[in-house]
């Protein structure tokens, strides 16, 4: 990866309810056990997690590349970096298709799905899905593997938890791009997005501001359960539904640390508020929106 790359367009990943405070370890455990749920609530911090189940870094194997492009590179280009288990590979292709530039992703295979017959079957899935992006001669995927600890001979519980710092850091150093976007696999980027920000004069802004200035781009992430109504796909249209609460602050009810302070009123203040091309990306889990804070 250059040494340029400094740009992170980005979630802000995780904060939780709780802080670590003063408790005991036997409070959360059952059957001899430590009970993941009971600690996790109760924790701030990766540090904590870990010190909490008494775990030391776990040292995964790693297959980086196991899948590259070859798409010619292009001279202005935005990686987007993502993870995801084998069953979200759906939404990978949905990204695949919707985006123009790089995608590096890190697939997590669990202990069962790299297990005799399920590793050559679950290894095509990947290679089919990279054949049909590749033959489409517009995003350039890269896929990397990371393989789960067996759980039968793992130290601690912990060490069998979803690695996802793990899996975007694998993601994140397969990238080569002076500029990156890290996002959930559920998230599929808008017509238009990677254009926006490799046209000329808007990319070499982001660049200049990233290496000199070292700004850092947060999204925001807007959550529209598809029970209520059809996605909104201009900012206009998720103003309005944000008047009506059909539109809301993702997990701002779950997790209002990690949600709540993105400025969402300065948001919608902003002129750009009306311009359909700042509708950046929508998920297809939840129907949520993801959109630029300025």
């Amino acid at each position: 990866m250059p040494g340029s790359q400094a740009l992170l367009l980005g979630l802000v990943a995780l904060a939780s309810l709780r802080s670590l405070g003063s408790w005991e370890l036997s409070e959360c455990r059952k059957d001899g056990r430590e009970d993941e749920a009971c600690i996790l609530s109760r924790l701030d911090t990766e540090d904590d997690v870990r010190s909490a189940f008494d775990a030391t870094s776990v040292r995964y194997k790693v297959i980086p590349n196991y899948l590259h492009s070859r798409i010619p590179e292009k001279d202005r280009d935005v990686t987007l970096v993502t993870q995801g288990s084998l069953d979200r590979l759906s939404r990978l292709r949905d990204q695949a298709l919707s985006w123009k530039g790089s995608l590096s992703a890190a697939i997590y295979f669990r202990h069962h799905e790299r297990q005799g017959e399920n590793l050559e079957k679950n290894l095509e899935a990947l290679r089919e899905l990279h054949r049909e992006i590749e033959m489409l001669g517009s995003c350039r995927l890269r896929i990397s593997l990371l393989f789960a600890l067996d759980p039968e001979t793992a130290d601690k519980e912990y060490d069998t938890l979803y690695p996802i710092n793990a899996l975007r850091n694998v993601a994140v150093r397969m990238s080569y791009t002076d500029l990156i976007m890290v996002i959930d696999i559920d998230f599929v980027p808008s017509k238009g997005f990677w254009e926006y920000l490799t046209e000329e004069e808007t990319y070499q802004s982001l660049v200049r501001r990233a290496q000199q200035d070292l700004h850092v781009w947060g999204l925001v992430s807007l959550e529209l359960h598809e029970t209520f109504l059809s996605l909104p796909l201009t900012i206009g249209g998720v103003a309005e539904c944000l008047k009506n609460a059909s539109v809301v602050v993702a997990e701002t009810y779950i997790n209002p640390g990690a949600h709540g302070p993105v400025q969402i009123e300065t948001w919608l203040e902003a002129k750009e508020a009306k311009d359909s091309s700042k509708v950046l990306s929508a998920d297809l889990h939840s129907r949520s929106m993801v959109l630029s804070q300025t």
